[in-house]
């Protein structure tokens, strides 16, 4: 299988939840073969895969962190939001190379581009990607970057007044919710 085909098969197994022990060690061997070939977003599809079903084993979980970490400047704030939730439910592919993966990742979100940073109201696709990436440093516990946490506290005001909340979809006042929680918990208020 080709890279994208193998991102594809991945991706279907962890959406139907089905845990194939043979499909899965097939999976992870063709990824730590082919990992040259891989496009950083197969091997976060896999990663995020893999870590969907708790398959956390090596040589594939580790060298597919690594080649995420590789390329960690250029990634989105969404796809650090992914390999880092990612990394949180495989602790052998976090604690390769003694951590250094889940330490790139977490320094790439400080300079990171953050959603919303240059629109003025925070629409429905950045609210979700911002609360990925919150999400996943909350997980690991991590401490956020300064810039992330002013920036929450610049648009959740508005973003999250009552009469606009009334105006909102489901699914975005759900990540506004989880935005709220963060700041709230990282601005040291329970």
């Amino acid at each position: 299988m080709n890279g994208r085909a193998l991102a594809e098969f991945s991706a279907a197994l962890a959406a139907a939840e089905l845990w194939l022990p043979v499909a899965l060690e097939q999976i992870s061997d063709e990824a730590a073969e082919k990992l040259s070939f891989l496009r950083v977003a197969d091997s976060l599809v896999l990663l995020a895969a893999l870590a969907q079903l708790r398959w956390d084993r090596p040589p594939a979980t580790p060298m597919l962190a690594s080649r995420l970490a590789e390329f960690a400047p250029k990634l989105t704030a969404v796809q650090l939001g992914v390999a880092l939730r990612a990394l949180s439910r495989l602790p052998l592919a976090a604690a390769c190379e003694r951590g250094a993966a889940q330490r790139s990742l977490l320094q790439a979100v400080a300079t990171v581009r953050l959603p919303g940073e240059r629109s003025a109201p925070l629409g429905a696709a950045d609210a979700a990607a911002l609360a990925e990436l919150c999400g996943a440093l909350r997980h690991l516990r991590a401490e956020p970057p300064p810039r992330l946490v002013a920036h929450l506290a610049a648009v959740l005001p508005a973003a999250s007044s009552a009469a606009a909340m009334r105006t909102l979809e489901r699914d975005h006042r759900r990540a506004l919710a989880k935005l709220a929680d963060a700041s709230r918990e990282w601005a040291g208020v329970r």
